[in-house]
C-alpha cells in the first residue's frame, strides 16, 4: 500500500510517495519441481541456464518439461517460511531540467518456522536493514539525460528459490550501487 502526494514549494515540484509492503510465502516441501532431463540429466531439477555474457532467449515448448525426481524434503530444511515487510518514503523534486530523488526504506525480514506452527523450532532473529537511495538527473534534451545514483540493496534469499543443502539458511545479501 502506498500514498502519493504532489505539491509545490516555490519553484520546486515534489512527488512524494509513502508506503508499506508485506510479503509472505511458504515453501511447500511436497511441491513438484520441473526439469529438462535431456539437457541436464534426470533428477537434476534444472529447468535451464542463462549466460549473462552471451544471452540467448530460447522459447521452449512446455512439453519438454517433466516433473523432477528431486525431493526437497530429503534436504531437511526447516526454514520454509519467508516474510518481509518494509516502510518507505520517497520524494522526487523537479526544478527546470533537474530531478533529485531521495528515498529511505526500512526492511524487516524473518525466515524460519512460523510461531503458530506447533512444535516449531526457535525462530531466527529478525534482520532489519536501512536502505537509502539518492539520484540526480539532468535532462540535456528530451531524449538525453545524464545521471548519478546511489542505492543500497537487500536480498534476503527467499527459501522458495534456493535449495537448502547446509544446516542453516543462506545469509541475506547486501549490495551498494554507485
Amino acid at each position: 500500500n502506498y500514498f502519493t502526494y504532489s505539491f509545490m514549494t516555490g519553484r520546486l515540484s515534489h512527488q512524494l510517495v509513502a508506503g508499506y509492503d508485506y510479503i509472505r510465502s511458504e515453501l511447500e516441501p511436497t511441491a513438484n519441481y520441473f526439469e529438462i532431463p535431456d539437457e541436464f540429466g534426470t533428477g537434476s531439477g534444472i529447468v535451464g541456464g542463462f549466460n549473462l555474457r552471451k544471452p540467448q532467449y530460447q522459447k521452449r515448448s512446455r512439453s519438454k518439461y517433466q516433473v523432477s525426481t528431486y525431493d526437497h524434503s530429503e534436504e531437511g530444511g526447516d526454514e520454509n517460511i519467508y516474510q518481509t515487510h518494509g516502510i518507505y518514503l520517497q520524494d522526487q523534486v523537479t526544478w527546470n531540467r533537474w530531478k533529485l530523488l531521495f528515498s529511505v526504506r526500512e526492511e524487516m525480514f524473518r525466515a524460519g518456522e512460523d510461531e503458530a506452527t506447533p512444535g516449531a523450532a526457535e525462530e531466527e532473529e529478525e534482520v532489519t536493514m536501512f536502505l537509502p537511495r539518492v539520484g540526480l538527473v539532468y535532462a540535456i534534451n528530451p531524449d538525453i539525460n545524464i545521471y548519478a545514483t546511489y542505492n543500497k540493496g537487500f536480498d534476503p534469499l527467499e527459501p522458495t528459490s534456493t535449495a537448502q543443502v547446509f544446516n542453516e539458511p543462506f545469509k541475506p545479501l547486501v549490495s551498494e550501487l554507485l
